[in-house]
């Protein structure tokens, strides 16, 4: 495989800043194989999807897994010397255009560390008769083309922050209120989103741990924040909220995790770069809010 790559003369790009924690995801994939492929976003939407999910949705056209001399994936990973490697390939095509989701990794017998193992979810998106593609590593900043591919339609990246903040008197509150503030960055719906009218979903107790799980969501307008507390016996709480109703492929939530020493709250979005930028000035600008 390593061989046939070189052959097509791959360009390897950076799609983001190098140290900038933002990294392409499947999503973008999606849309870059929408715009080449022109078949809607629908039809695509399993390259998205959780690996059980892809196991069902999709066509499994390889699978191996053995003892090789050395393994390779595009640009993913590139071992030179003996190792355990696994290789999954799914597959949606018409004629000689399609995509491609391949799962790909690798084990060194005796290792230890991070050069112990590795590897890649990989979405290829090919025209074999024209000889042109892409290849989009995800969690990653890179994707390599052979030929002429127009990569402006890789839009939505990934990146998860934490921050500290002091202790809510209601975690509930304050986790709504800073979606609420967030959110309205990307809709100006969600601004009013701590004023929708809720209900509780689910309410059950965990008995394995002790945890309670209390599901909420708060909707209107075709727009909804749903929000999971859990609560445990020691006294800590755990309080996630999540946008629904954003464009296609988009995804923000915020989390607050508070312990009898403190609490802390972590951020995850999938939406273009500039977008989450002006998402993350608008959390530093919420009081008592710290990403130093």
């Amino acid at each position: 495989m390593r061989s046939a790559w070189a052959a097509l003369a791959p360009t390897t790009h950076e799609v983001a800043e190098l140290g900038s924690g933002w990294s392409v995801t499947a999503h973008a994939a999606a849309q870059l194989a929408h715009a080449f492929l022109g078949w809607p976003l629908d039809r695509l939407d399993w390259l998205c999807r959780p690996l059980d999910e892809v196991r069902e949705l999709a066509h499994r056209t390889f699978s191996a897994e053995r003892d090789v001399t050395f393994s390779f994936l595009d640009n993913a990973f590139s071992v030179r010397e003996a190792c355990h490697e696994t290789l999954t390939i799914y597959e949606d095509t018409d004629g000689p255009r399609g995509v491609q989701h391949i799962l790909g990794g690798f084990d060194i017998p005796g290792a230890t560390g991070w050069d112990a193992g590795g590897g890649a979810v990989v979405v290829r998106i090919f025209d074999r008769e024209k000889q042109i593609g892409a290849s989009v590593i995800t969690s990653t900043r890179y994707v390599s083309t052979i030929g002429d591919i127009d990569l402006a339609r890789l839009e939505l990246f990934t990146k998860n922050d934490m921050f500290r903040v002091p202790k809510p008197r209601d975690s509930l509150a304050f986790v709504r209120g800073v979606i609420a503030q967030l959110g309205a960055e990307i809709d100006a719906h969600y601004d009013v989103s701590t004023e929708w009218p809720g209900r509780v979903v689910r309410d059950f107790p965990i008995t394995t741990d002790g945890m309670h799980l209390v599901q909420h969501r708060f909707e209107a307008q075709g727009r909804a924040v749903t929000v999971s507390e859990q609560t445990y016996p020691d006294g800590r709480d755990v309080v996630r909220a999540e946008l629904e109703g954003l464009p296609w492929g988009h995804d923000l939530w915020v989390s607050i995790d508070t312990r009898p020493e403190g609490s802390r709250g972590q951020i995850c979005m999938r939406m273009p770069i500039e977008l989450g930028k002006r998402v993350f000035a608008r959390l530093d600008t919420i009081p008592n809010v710290d990403r130093s």
